[in-house]
């Protein structure tokens, strides 16, 4: 067992309540940040429980479950300290990373994972991890000039990746407003320089990424616009802007907080926030769902008390998505309906 881990293991009493256990403990893990990870550990619904022992540590950055159940990962976000788990022996290692405020994605097997963060802790910059279930693949310092790494001050670096289901491409955002598309061998196919407010100067942070399940359409968000993308290409198949008012106080344009791509690559939902036109107004949230085809909006959902909305999903056939909100609140939609059930 990996240094640091502590596992226990419990028994349920059905698998109809199991399930409804495992999601309501992703939903807490996803929205609530909680300190302690739970899963379904093999088909006796056994469970198991990962506890950190340091104190100092903020929690956890991500979590990823392959897609059989059968395997995991998790980040912690204060030291980076990457931990995999096979559910039919346990957790089988540790990497560090010394990264903060870690990101993860895995492939639908288990058997390829990608980890970035915000930035070492000795040495300021940041790198993008891969893994197969066997540890450390490779590492990769993503430059964009002589002097910095993908970042070069506290909280610059990799805010988002995501991998394909075959964990053949791997997408990752960073602060430096470049979106990277990566081979699974390391190798860099292609970047793109966000275009907010049409200069790179304003660009702020690719933010959030999502690839299609076979890598063919990754969609993405450098809070100002948001582009979809198809792997042979960097130039965007198209670009949204967020609506809205600037910020009243900081002069910031409404965002696009989060994004998911439907597996087959159609379907595009974004969670945006609308700043307040002024000191007395309320800031909108937004949800909207789009096509593949062009920028415009098959259908967009709207309301104040949304605020900032912190994550969006797809299912994996593309029928339904499921949003959270800053304001405590988990919205669930059909594809083709703009009303929550």
């Amino acid at each position: 067992m990996a240094q640091g881990l502590k596992t226990k293991s419990y028994t349920s009493q059905s698998s109809e309540k199991a399930m409804r256990t495992w999601m309501l403990t992703l939903l807490a893990i996803v929205f609530l940040g909680l300190c302690t990870v739970y899963g379904s550990a093999n088909a006796e619904n056994s469970y198991f429980e990962y506890e950190l022992d340091n104190d100092n540590n903020f929690g956890y950055g991500d979590v990823a479950i392959s897609d059989d159940g059968k395997y995991g990962v998790v980040v912690d976000f204060s030291g980076g300290l990457v931990s995999y788990l096979e559910t039919d022996s346990g957790w089988t290692w540790q990497y560090d990373t010394s990264l903060v405020g870690g990101v993860l994605a895995m492939s639908d097997d288990g058997q390829a994972i990608v980890m970035g963060g915000m930035y070492d802790e000795d040495t300021s910059k940041s790198s993008l991890y891969f893994f197969t279930k066997d540890g450390i693949g490779w590492e990769q310092s993503v430059t964009h000039d002589e002097d910095e790494g993908m970042g070069s001050a506290d909280y610059n670096g990799i805010k988002d990746v995501d991998i394909s289901d075959d964990g053949k491409y791997i997408v990752a955002g960073s602060s430096n407003n470049r979106l990277y598309l990566f081979s699974d061998d390391g190798t860099l196919l292609w970047d793109f320089i966000g275009t907010a407010d049409g200069s790179t100067e304003y660009g702020t942070a690719f933010v959030s990424v999502s690839i299609s399940s076979n890598g063919d359409y990754i969609a993405a968000s450098d809070k100002e616009y948001l582009y979809l993308f198809h792997k042979d290409n960097n130039t965007p198949i198209w670009s949204w802007v967020a609506p809205g008012y600037p910020n009243w106080a900081w002069d910031w344009p409404s965002y696009v907080t989060q994004v998911d791509i439907s597996a087959d690559g159609e379907r595009i939902i974004a969670g945006v926030r609308s700043y307040a036109e002024d000191r007395d107004s309320d800031d909108k949230g937004y949800v909207f769902m789009f096509g593949n085809e062009d920028n415009t909006s098959i259908w967009s959902y709207e309301k104040e008390s949304l605020n900032d909305v912190l994550a969006v999903a797809i299912s994996a056939d593309g029928e339904y998505l499921v949003v959270g909100t800053e304001a405590n609140e988990i919205l669930l939609f059909d594809k083709d309906s703009s009303t929550p059930i």
